[in-house]
């Protein structure tokens, strides 16, 4: 009787966080690593989704900070919020009670679907705040910080989002330095150069921790 040889194990996709202050680039390098092949989950995206018309996220936030916070359409005027909650770190906090938990929710939900793919070896979650949170993840095995030079930041973030310097400069203020987060990370990617300086050293990473073991 010939006995049956075991199926062997399949391998877990690595898990790793990206997080990075505003205007770092954590996007641009969120797009390298999903144009070779990794499976990328963006905690903003899931957050909008948190607060969309209709759900109790949203009901919540204008219960407390009133219809100012809304554009003519019902949707949640992210600008506006912002105005109030990096000004403010009590509403800061009210805040982030309402949305992180709902953001975790959906996040890990995401993470055990794309963990039935047997051809998937990177899972990259977006986290821009995921220091402050002050949330665990022992779900995450490495975290990926991306960091850029202030002035560079200060000039993405008022061209991409029309704020002005001292709105920029009040997210930044709310979030840790990047000497903070650097200790905290496995990982470092420096965006202070060109995009294909940047480029090269993203390849270089995704390289190491697309295999799995």
């Amino acid at each position: 009787m010939k006995s049956k040889t075991a199926s062997p194990a399949r391998k877990s996709p690595n898990v790793v966080a990206l997080t990075g202050g505003i205007g770092s680039g954590k996007s641009c390098v969120a797009r390298l690593f999903e144009k070779w092949g990794a499976s990328v989950v963006d905690a903003d995206q899931l957050a909008r989704a948190a607060v969309a018309p209709g759900t109790a996220g949203l009901q919540a936030l204008t219960e407390k900070f009133g219809q100012q916070i809304l554009e003519e359409d019902g949707q949640l005027d992210r600008e506006k919020l912002g105005t109030i909650v990096f000004t403010d770190p009590a509403s800061r906090k009210f805040v982030e009670s309402v949305i992180h938990p709902v953001v975790r929710t959906m996040w890990l939900e995401k993470l055990e679907l794309l963990k039935r793919n047997p051809m998937l070896d990177l899972i990259v979650y977006v986290v821009p705040l995921f220091f402050e949170s002050g949330m665990k993840y022992p779900e995450v095995k490495k975290v990926l910080l991306v960091t850029s030079p202030e002035e560079a930041r200060m000039q993405r973030v008022t061209e991409r989002d029309g704020l002005s310097p001292e709105a920029v400069r009040a997210r930044m203020k709310a979030q840790l330095s990047d000497d903070e987060k650097k200790r905290r990370s496995d990982y470092v990617i420096e965006n202070d150069s060109t995009f294909g300086e940047l480029e090269a050293r993203v390849r270089l990473l995704f390289s190491q921790l697309a295999r799995r073991s």
